[in-house]
């Protein structure tokens, strides 16, 4: 039984008895639109720093919402998080379904550049890859889809179990090699470092959908076995990178199941909007003498909140008719 998905890796021609399954990373696009290829950053990968790594070799298997797989492969990682430059020169010799007597036909489907160097027979898929980026960038590819239908009983459809053949001529700006996989009980990405066997850079590694054993494990919440989708804090069955998730019951806060409400000035506000006469949104302004009063306040010079006074005589005035006489008639 597989309780740590992991991968073997060892030269030669035989499969590895030893070496362990794991699942492919859920994604809930395709591969080619998961790896965002030049946008927003140009000449590269724009999944980091999900799956790329500074200085490292990526080997990604992904499995999307429609259960086709494919396999991402990073070389370096993009700005401002590494400053190397790189070159690899990748032979990939073989790529077989266990039980398949015949290599399987594989595509490029994305080049990470376009203008770096491919000899690839996608009939076979057998072929050279000639990957060099400077310094802040990185380059990689997807390959596949990869078919589903492989091998024996054992591997029923959306199951797969394949042999990679590899032979890495140039690894200049590398230090190492990382396998990424799903962990289906943590629900997360889990890395396995791999070096390449001492004097040699000639590899060989299986990789598997699922354990071959008696002990079957449960559907997902859309039914499938091996599945890796979950409910959301909404109650909603999701991919695991469906941006989706927890959006249908959050409240106005982005909380999901939260006590936020909305109200009339926004999210828990029933004040900010509200206008002099305590209505929300309403036009009345607060003028120089209070709510759309400008003349109540004025004094008899017309200042607003001003000290001059009416007198016997007019404003501020108490002399000027003073000594008059009246004349009645």
């Amino acid at each position: 039984m597989c309780a740590t998905p992991s991968i073997s890796f060892y030269r030669g021609s035989g499969i590895d008895p030893h070496a362990l399954c794991w699942k492919p990373i859920p994604i809930a696009q395709d591969a080619p639109t998961f790896y965002q290829y030049d946008t927003p950053v140009r000449y590269s990968s724009n999944s980091v720093p999900r799956l790329s790594r500074s200085n490292k070799l990526v080997f990604a298997p992904v499995q999307d919402d429609q259960n086709r797989t494919s396999l991402i492969i990073l070389g370096d990682t993009y700005q401002p998080i590494d400053s190397n430059g790189g070159h690899i020169d990748l032979e990939i010799q073989q790529i077989t379904g266990i039980g398949e007597p015949e290599a399987l036909a594989v595509d490029i489907t994305v080049k990470d550049d376009p203008g770096d160097s491919y000899t690839w027979n996608a009939a076979t898929g057998v072929g050279a890859i000639g990957w060099e980026w400077v310094s802040s960038y990185m380059d990689g590819g997807v390959f596949g889809v990869l078919p589903t239908r492989i091998g024996t009983n054992q591997f029923p459809p959306t199951e797969f179990c394949y042999r990679f053949t590899l032979n890495a001529n140039t690894l200049d700006g590398i230090d190492g090699a990382i396998l990424m996989v799903w962990d289906t009980t943590t629900q997360q990405i889990i890395e396995h470092p791999l070096s390449f066997p001492a004097g040699y850079n000639y590899l060989q590694f299986m990789m598997c959908s699922k354990c071959i054993d008696p002990y079957p494990k449960p559907s997902d919440c859309r039914g499938v076995v091996h599945g890796t989708w979950t409910r959301d804090a909404c109650g909603e069955c999701r991919a695991p990178f469906d941006p989706d998730r927890d959006s249908t019951c959050s409240d106005c806060a982005g909380v999901p199941n939260g006590n936020a409400t909305l109200l009339e000035c926004g999210c828990n506000d029933n004040t900010s909007c509200v206008d002099c006469l305590g209505i929300p949104n309403g036009n009345a302004q607060l003028e120089v003498c209070g709510c759309n009063d400008v003349t109540s306040c004025l004094d008899c010079l017309g200042n607003p909140n001003g000290n001059a006074q009416v007198l016997a005589c007019g404003c501020n005035d108490n002399a000027t008719c003073r000594g008059k006489f009246i004349v009645y008639m």
